[in-house]
C-alpha cells in the first residue's frame, strides 16, 4: 500500500489523473497561446503529454486527498493576451471545459462496459476518471495560484496574483495542509457527488 491505498486503486487514480491533466493542461496552454502569450509553447506545454504538466506537489496531493490536485502552473501574462484580463477568464473556462469533457466522455462510456470479469478494471477506471475530472475541475476553479483558477485573481488583483505566482510553493503548501486535514474535502466532496450523479450514463 502507498498513501494508505491499495496498489491497484493507486494505479487507477494515477491513470485517471494523467488523462485529466493532459486535457486540462493542453486546453490552458492552447488557449493562452492562441490569445497571444507564447510562454506555454516555449515551455513545451502545448502538448497532451501529461508528464509535461505534472506538478511535484499537486500530483501527490491528488493521491492522498481523494481526487484534488493541480497541474504545474502554466505561465500566463494578462498584458500579452489579445483581450487583456478578459483573456484570463477565457483560459480558465477552456481548462474547466476540457476537464468536464473528460468527465462526460467517461460517464457516457461507463454503461457500455460490463463491471465484471476482465472488464472490471476498465469499468473502475471510467468511474474514477469521471469523479476525478469533476473534482479536478471544481477544485482548480479556486482563485489561488498555482491552481488554474488563480488566473481569476489576475483579473481583479494583478499585483496580488503576481506576488502569489512568484511564490507558488507557499500557497501550494497551504493548500496541501488544508487537504491533509480534510478542510477542503468537507465542502467539495458533496458538490462533486451531486455533479457526478447529474451526469448521463
Amino acid at each position: 500500500m502507498i498513501f494508505g491505498l491499495p496498489i491497484d486503486l493507486l494505479v487507477i487514480r494515477a491513470t485517471a489523473l494523467l488523462a485529466v491533466m493532459a486535457a486540462h493542461g493542453f486546453a490552458v496552454a492552447f488557449v493562452a497561446d492562441r490569445l497571444g502569450d507564447g510562454a506555454a509553447r516555449t515551455e513545451k506545454r502545448l502538448t497532451l503529454n501529461a508528464l509535461r504538466h505534472l506538478d511535484p506537489i499537486g500530483a501527490p496531493a491528488f493521491a492522498f486527498s481523494g481526487g484534488y490536485g493541480w497541474i504545474r502552473q502554466i505561465p500566463v501574462d494578462g498584458a500579452k493576451l489579445r483581450f487583456g484580463r478578459a483573456g484570463l477568464l477565457l483560459i480558465v473556462v477552456a481548462g474547466t471545459a476540457a476537464t468536464l469533457l473528460v468527465a462526460l466522455l467517461a460517464a457516457l462510456l461507463s454503461p457500455t462496459i460490463p463491471a465484471s470479469g476482465n472488464w472490471q478494471l476498465i469499468a473502475d477506471l471510467l468511474g474514477v476518471t469521471t469523479s476525478t475530472a469533476i473534482a479536478f475541475a471544481l477544485f482548480d476553479l479556486l482563485p489561488i495560484p498555482p491552481l488554474t483558477g488563480g488566473l481569476l485573481l489576475g483579473i481583479v488583483a494583478p499585483p496580488l496574483c503576481r506576488w502569489f505566482s512568484e511564490r507558488a510553493l507557499l500557497p501550494a503548501l497551504v493548500i496541501v495542509l488544508f487537504l491533509l486535514f480534510g478542510a477542503l474535502q468537507d465542502w467539495l466532496d458533496p458538490v462533486v457527488s451531486r455533479l457526478v450523479a447529474a451526469l448521463p450514463g
